[in-house]
């Protein structure tokens, strides 16, 4: 069995924008302080991902905790598989409006997969947090014992 842990850092709405001022910026930690606080340098959320390998299949497991499936979008296309989570939730902008936003939470992650995946017998399965993907090996791709006459 095979072990792959992948952490890649976080991708930014400013791209390398967003990478040149906190760069440029560090040494002045109370200003980039306040750009924190203001969320113009506003951090994209990563999610942990665990990918492990059998004789049959691949699995790939994610760390989604508080997440429902209804906010999961999960899509397997040209080898390459998405897993889009989308988080909404009420809430107030300031104490003086009266009336509730909807806010919320997006973040994607994009795995390359095998030519030797077959598409269309991936499943999901979100348990305790957790959602795993079950991404089997198509019947070419898998071990074969071949004897020897």
């Amino acid at each position: 069995m095979k072990l792959t842990r992948t952490n890649y850092p976080p991708s930014s709405p400013l791209g390398d924008v967003d990478a040149f001022f906190r760069s440029a910026l560090g040494g002045f930690s109370e200003f980039g302080r306040i750009l924190d606080q203001t969320g113009l340098l506003e951090k994209e959320a990563v999610v942990p991902v665990d990918i492990f390998e059998d004789d049959d299949n691949f699995i790939v497991r994610l760390e989604v905790p508080g997440v429902k499936k209804e906010d999961i979008d999960v899509q397997l296309e040209e080898r390459v598989l998405t897993v889009e989570i989308s988080k909404t939730e009420a809430c107030k902008v300031s104490e003086a409006q009266a009336e509730d936003n909807e806010c919320g939470t997006s973040t994607t992650r994009r795995l390359s997969v095998p030519e030797s995946v077959d598409g269309a017998a991936v499943t999901a399965k979100l348990e305790d947090g957790i959602l795993t993907l079950n991404l089997p090996k198509s019947e070419e791709a898998k071990l074969r014992t071949i004897s020897i006459d």
